[in-house]
């Protein structure tokens, strides 16, 4: 990556980039109606790299929040909703680098 004119800078955000990308791809929720949380693991390590809180990470994946009159309704996400959710979150990390 240097012969074409990346700093190291530059080589450490792709990097990151990268690493960040491949864990998201890491995340499985499980296979029936509800999503389930995701190994806490990968959420620790996604949280850490993306200044995060882990637990608000995984929350938002497999819970949606619906604003009803004057309170807040979480309902779970399924399994393919969550994986929707977190390919999103993924494109979004690459798009916006």
């Amino acid at each position: 990556m240097r012969s074409i004119g990346f700093d190291e800078a530059a080589m450490q955000r792709i990097w990151m980039l990268l690493s960040v990308v491949l864990k998201f791809g890491n995340l499985r929720f499980g296979a029936g109606e509800e999503a389930q949380r995701p190994e806490e693991g990968t959420l620790q390590q996604l949280g850490q790299q993306l200044r995060l809180d882990p637990n608000a990470l995984g929350r938002a994946l497999i819970k949606k929040r619906l604003k009803a009159g004057g309170e807040w309704i979480e309902t779970p996400n399924t399994a393919e909703a969550a994986v929707h959710i977190r390919d999103g979150l993924a494109k979004a990390r690459m798009v916006y680098a």
